[in-house]
């Protein structure tokens, strides 16, 4: 008995820290509710920065290595859900210690990193996946038979991270539901300096193709002031339009869904062959006595 209980204080101090880990990364990259809807803009300006200094090869690279800092976070997360899933395999079911291993640290995490609806629900979503992760394990493992122990873990996980990101959809759209002029009006900004942009690079705006010479620089400096300003509330004209405005506020609305099929993705690739992995690893013992 007293092992027992000894036992359950190792595996929840483990999956506690692991779990309160992620909040702490989220919280050190920065990543929000805003900062994923607007991901898609900075990222895009982020990829133009570096091809224009290092080229497309460096451009790319460089911008993946950027959008890997998104998967961080959920990595312990998987290894705390592994942890439970080890001893739900091993031991037995035992849905009070997933859920105290897990709604401690989500807890904590919350108030780490800001109460907000989208850390409630994310949170919600990791104490429901802890809470049943030992369970779900449990049922796996019995009724698989080839690669019983990556299956048992693959598939646990996967279930357990659909949950939570069922949950962090459900909780972006409120998000950008009660944010959309704020969001509209940030991508209408960003096209716009994106357009102006363009007419920058362009020589003098046009002038020097039309291979006129002008002596004087302040008239020469007048034109293009004046050409300038003649885009800029062409540019204004046509973002403020009611279809335009319409299009940017449904392309924003598309973000979450966006978002969340980026996430189902790293699901199936990343994270649930990660689970498959680690419980090959942990579970080889048992499944061979078994």
């Amino acid at each position: 008995m007293e092992e027992e209980k000894k036992r359950k204080i190792i595996i929840g101090t483990l999956t506690s820290s692991l779990i309160f880990l992620s909040f702490v990364f989220f919280k050190t990259f920065s990543i929000s509710s805003r900062s994923v809807i607007i991901f898609p803009s900075t990222f895009f300006k982020y990829f133009l920065s570096e091809f224009a200094a290092k080229g497309s090869y460096f451009a790319m690279t460089n911008s993946l290595i950027k959008g890997a800092f998104f998967v961080i976070p959920f990595i312990p997360l998987v290894l705390g859900f592994s942890v439970l899933i080890f001893y739900g395999v091993k031991f037995e079911e035992d849905k009070r210690l997933g859920f105290a291993s897990s709604f401690i640290p989500s807890l904590l995490g919350t108030v780490f990193i800001g109460p907000s609806l989208t850390s409630i629900i994310f949170s919600l979503g990791v104490v429901l996946s802890g809470t049943f992760s030992t369970g779900i394990a449990v049922m796996y493992f019995k009724e698989l038979k080839k690669w019983k122990e990556y299956r048992t873990g693959a598939r646990t996980g996967g279930k357990l991270f659909l949950i939570i990101n069922i949950l962090l959809l459900f909780a972006l759209l409120i998000n950008t539901i009660q944010n959309s002029n704020e969001y509209t009006d940030f991508y209408k900004k960003e096209m716009k300096d994106s357009i102006m942009s363009l007419f920058e690079e362009s020589e003098t705006l046009g002038i020097g193709e039309l291979n006129i010479t002008i002596p004087n620089t302040g008239i020469e400096k007048e034109i293009e002031k004046a050409q300038r300003k003649m885009i800029e509330s062409k540019v204004d004209e046509m973002l403020n339009t009611e279809r335009m405005s319409a299009l940017i506020s449904f392309c924003v609305f598309l973000m979450p869904f966006m978002i969340f099929a980026i996430l189902e993705t790293l699901r199936a690739i990343i994270f649930s062959p990660l689970f498959g992995v680690i419980s090959s690893i942990t579970l080889y013992e048992e499944s061979s006595i078994k």
